[in-house]
């Protein structure tokens, strides 16, 4: 049994008071020190939610104001009716600078330039734009084959593997296994973390297949993986996508386009200044993804664990 206050305080050579009040103070700092926490905690996570968060096609490029599109995406309204909605969304993309095709030389030049015309700032302005916001763009490019892929590189399948005993002569099994992973779905490389793949999921109608996270052992003869420790040969069905996700630039983003994006209420302008499209919203974009609009009923579900 915990000693009393007064047993404790006897104990401490302290009197009752100095006790109680050292741990009255102990426990509002914890208390505060939770709260602090619990609130920072709130705070973070309510700043990484997006204010729209969602799939939209890009309908046009915004004439004469660069950085700008006409998307249009669904969303349901409070009775739980879809509905389109037409906004506008800006992509900001920070141009770096070439530093190699900039000697020491050059740059010391310039530096003592600027300090000679009276610039104290040097390259304020450059660093200004540098450390600028810019949207993370990622593309999702179609590969021809698998031979397309890299030895070594980690990929993703949604397919069914299997094992089955290797037959010797007189129909003996000799011990051996033959690994298989049957029938992808789809093909998955490149930024393979930039998916947020569920992988969990499974599908009713295909009884057995999952996610497999795999590593590319060979390409060329077929597609070979090593899976659970184990080299697998991947059948891929005929109308499955080898899907690679990369890194790309604004120049990607064009009319027609299937995107996924996060985005951000924008404070700026609209880029139109008159009629009722000026009243649109406007969206400042954080990430945008370029989707394969030929896959978006069949691959992309799978990847997102739609339940069809």
């Amino acid at each position: 049994m915990a000693p009393s206050l007064r047993a404790l305080a006897s104990r401490l050579g302290l009197s009752l008071g100095i006790v109680g009040l050292v741990l009255a103070t102990a426990s509002v700092s914890a208390f505060l020190s939770h709260e602090s926490a619990r609130a920072l905690g709130q705070s973070k996570r309510s700043a990484e939610r997006p204010d729209l968060e969602t799939e939209a096609v890009i309908r046009r490029n915004v004439p004469k104001a660069e950085g700008f599109f006409e998307i249009q995406y669904t969303e349901k309204d409070e009775k739980g009716k879809a509905r389109r909605v037409t906004a506008y969304l800006h992509v900001p993309e920070v141009e770096k600078k070439d530093d190699e095709a900039t000697g020491p030389a050059e740059k010391d030049a310039g530096a003592g330039a600027a300090e000679r015309d009276g610039d104290e700032d040097g390259d304020a302005g450059d660093d200004a734009a540098a450390n600028a916001p810019s949207a993370e763009i990622l593309v999702d490019r179609l590969l021809r084959a698998p031979t397309e892929l890299e030895v070594g590189a980690k990929i993703a399948l949604f397919g069914k593997p299997v094992a089955h005993d290797i037959p010797g002569r007189g129909g003996v099994a000799t011990g051996g296994k033959d690994h298989q992973i049957q029938n992808a779905q789809v093909v998955l490389a490149g930024e393979l973390e930039e998916f947020a793949i569920a992988r969990e999921h499974v599908e009713e109608r295909l009884p057995g297949y999952k996610w497999c996270f795999v590593e590319v052992e060979a390409t060329q003869g077929g597609l070979a993986v090593k899976y659970e420790g184990a080299s697998h040969r991947v059948t891929i069905a005929k109308s499955a996508p080898i899907i690679a996700r990369e890194k790309g630039t604004r120049a990607k983003i064009r009319p027609r386009s299937a995107v996924e994006l996060a985005a951000s209420r924008s404070e700026r302008p609209s880029p139109v200044s008159s009629g009722a499209a000026a009243d649109r919203a406007v969206f400042e974009a954080t990430r945008i993804v370029v989707l394969d609009a030929r896959y978006m009923a069949s691959a992309y579900p799978l990847i997102r664990g739609d339940k069809r």
